[in-house]
């Protein structure tokens, strides 16, 4: 999915040369996959290194903002020089900064001091602060290889935006659906939207959606109805 190996390396030179090393900050829509991964690489990190895995500080992703004084704890660990070659900080999900807890990581992302590396994970580009953005190696994950629509829900939205055929919203009130139904239908949104260019003020949207639902326990149907409540008022 990223190059494990590049990250290791870039890690490598700069503990070797005694540099710090910029955060990097990895773009992803799948946000509970890239956060399990990210944490699986991060072990390898320390593997790799024989380092010890009690420097790992990870802020978990529970969908409530991060507050100024939430972030200001989690840095306490920062600024103490350790005794390993490094220690590592992972936030998931950092659109859940508040502006003020934004502003206080900045400091910590430009000088992170060459005992902290930083992995930060985000959903979408376009909803980080620019002072973020350009404080971070941006690795920004394709979504090539993971194409994904259902036939039946994309044909839907067809109708729907060619023929204003509205059975795609009689469909979703009436029938009884499980919460994969609502993941397939999301995901197929999201490739439709990729595809054919509509709808596209709502991608933020059906994005952050589709990501609650996954690692939530939500209920689905709301929060999609609110998405065709939208596709509706677009249509009209």
């Amino acid at each position: 999915m990223f190059n494990k190996s590049s990250i290791i390396n870039k890690i490598e030179e700069s503990l070797k040369n005694k540099e710090e090393i910029s955060p990097f900050l990895f773009v992803w829509n799948d946000l509970e996959k890239i956060n399990s991964d990210l944490e699986n690489i991060i072990f390898q990190i320390f593997s790799h290194f024989w380092e010890d895995k009690n420097n790992f500080f990870k802020f978990k992703d529970d969908w409530n903002s991060i507050k100024v004084k939430d972030i200001r704890i989690y840095l306490e660990k920062s600024f103490i020089k350790t005794n390993s070659l490094f220690q590592i900080f992972f936030i998931e999900n950092i659109s859940r900064f508040t502006d003020e807890s934004a502003n206080a990581m900045l400091k910590f992302l430009e000088e992170p001091w060459i005992w902290n590396i930083i992995f930060l994970t985000n959903s979408w580009e376009n909803n980080i602060l620019e002072t973020i953005i350009s404080r971070v190696q941006l690795i920004q994950i394709s979504n090539n290889s993971q194409i994904f629509y259902n036939d039946k829900y994309f044909s839907m939205l067809e109708n729907f935006v060619s023929n204003n055929d509205f059975y795609l919203f009689s469909y979703f009130y009436k029938e009884k659906l499980d919460k994969e139904d609502y993941i397939s239908f999301l995901k197929t949104l999201i490739y439709f939207i990729e595809k054919k260019l509509v709808f596209r003020e709502l991608l933020d949207l059906v994005y952050e959606t589709l990501n609650s639902i996954i690692s939530q326990p939500i209920m689905p149907k709301y929060h999609v109805d609110k998405i065709l409540l939208k596709l509706e008022i677009w249509k009209k």
